[in-house]
């Protein structure tokens, strides 16, 4: 069994992968977190998204779960404890 390696498998050159800050709105307030990116987010470029394979969203317009709407907001809750 081989040791999992984050530059072979997550950073490599090849799988065009990109590390970036999504620059997302408050992602840790562990209390009201907004994971909305803010204006100017590399996250809201549709150009650094992938060509998306069969079975996935083609209309999507950024990259990850949230984009300028914050679809959390009113039945997400996040409570202290």
């Amino acid at each position: 069994m081989s040791k999992f390696t984050e530059a072979e498998k997550v950073l490599a050159t090849g799988l065009n992968n990109k590390v970036v800050d999504a620059q997302l709105t408050a992602a840790t307030n562990l209390e009201a977190p907004n994971f909305t990116p803010a204006t100017g987010s590399p996250a809201l470029n549709p150009d650094n998204a992938a060509t998306p394979g069969a079975g996935f969203d083609t209309s999507a317009r950024f990259v990850g779960a949230v984009g300028t709407t914050n679809w959390l907001a009113g039945w997400t809750a996040f409570p202290k404890n």
